[in-house]
């Protein structure tokens, strides 16, 4: 299907306004799949229109290759 682009899943997000006193030292966005990343730029986006000079890093636990290479059986390695 069609996936909507970053910046229209940006108008989506909101910033809790009790959250930006103290502003933090960095954030970190917690995803469990990262696809095309459309995701993670929105929010990197709305968050950097708060938190201009504050640094902003994705965690995921696994990125999604619907190409990757077939590397078969490892069976065959020696440990």
């Amino acid at each position: 299907g069609v996936r909507p682009a970053p910046d229209q899943i940006e108008e989506l997000y909101s910033v809790d306004e009790a959250s930006t006193a103290p502003s933090p030292k960095a954030i970190a966005v917690v995803d469990d799949i990262l696809t095309t990343g459309a995701h993670f730029r929105a929010v990197k986006s709305a968050l950097s229109v708060w938190f201009p000079a504050i640094p902003v890093i994705g965690l995921f636990i696994a990125r999604r290759a619907p190409d990757a290479a077939d590397f078969g059986d490892f069976s065959d390695i020696e440990t």
